[in-house]
């Protein structure tokens, strides 16, 4: 393959599966990431699972079982949706398309975290030396072990019950670890700094103007930063009146079921797995905060 400068990158954890059912959408989002490019993000997403479907039959894509990474010897309906595919199968598929594949490290945050990771960024923030790091991996891993420290598959980030655990490959949470340190009664906690987020470049504003009049300037206001009721509220009144709802999570699943390019909402992933995701603004809608909103949206439903 050639070193050409590709237009799109997508970023996947390394040796993390993809499951087959989330490629159009990372797919689609890598190429059209604005809030501005919805319209193009839905049309290339609806394109990319039609032509995904087509190449794993084809054999130009390769799925795997979920349960033991072999090769699916049969992907069709839902078990090629609950599929799955190692990121280093998609760099070629994804090069063809214009994407580039940026690998991240293998559990090393800023939500889930190796143990032996964990033990070097918890040295760190407490400049510990060598020693002490070593000392802090090997009791994270016998915790681990026995299961008095909460451990994720890295598979699906959901705790694991049984099977070995290795330092370099399942993973932690910083909370799965500091509610283990307080039941050790330490007196220090793990405390993760979160990468910066940079705002979206705003169109220019015109320059104020004077009043004539008055002479007064115009003063120019800072656009209020929408919500998730900005957003999604007049579709999920929509949803009520087409439907008899007689509790919130009656309503949150009904919403989740019909979640895509259709709705302001996707399926949250990885550590928004199991809530519903406001794409426009790039938050999780966990149920609670639906419910909270519950007597005003039944309101509006009824007008």
């Amino acid at each position: 393959m050639n070193n050409k400068t590709l237009p799109y990158w997508l970023a996947l954890e390394e040796s993390k599966p993809v499951r087959f059912s989330e490629l159009a959408h990372l797919m689609a989002k890598a190429m059209h990431p604005g809030d501005h490019e919805l319209m193009s993000y839905a049309a290339a997403r609806i394109n990319l699972e039609t032509e995904l479907k087509q190449a794993v039959k084809d054999g130009a894509l390769t799925v795997r079982n979920a349960a033991g990474l072999g090769r699916h010897t049969f992907a069709h309906g839902d078990a090629l949706q609950r599929a799955v595919m190692l990121p280093q199968d998609l760099r070629p598929f994804l090069a063809e398309r214009g994407i580039e594949l940026r690998l991240t490290p293998h559990g090393n945050g800023p939500d889930l975290w190796t143990l032996e990771n964990a033990a070097a960024a918890i040295a760190e923030q407490e400049q510990w030396h060598d020693g002490a790091r070593g000392s802090l991996e090997s009791a994270l891993l016998e915790a681990a072990s026995s299961r008095a420290l909460v451990v994720r598959n890295p598979h699906t980030d959901l705790p694991k019950t049984d099977g070995d655990v290795r330092a370099f490959y399942e993973l932690v949470t910083p909370s799965d670890v500091n509610a283990w340190l307080e039941k050790q009664g330490l007196p220090y906690r793990w405390s993760v700094a979160r990468p910066e987020v940079k705002p979206e470049p705003q169109a220019a504003m015109p320059a104020p103007v004077a009043d004539s009049a008055s002479n007064t300037p115009v003063v120019k206001t800072k656009a209020k930063r929408r919500t998730w009721w900005d957003v999604s509220s007049p579709y999920i009144v929509d949803v009520m009146r087409a439907g008899q709802y007689a509790t919130c999570k009656e309503l949150y699943r009904a919403l989740e079921a019909k979640a895509g390019p259709d709705s302001p909402f996707d399926k949250g992933t990885g550590v928004n797995r199991g809530s519903l995701f406001v794409r426009e603004i790039a938050r999780a809608l966990d149920v609670k905060t639906v419910q909270n909103k519950w007597q005003t949206l039944r309101e509006l439903a009824q007008k």
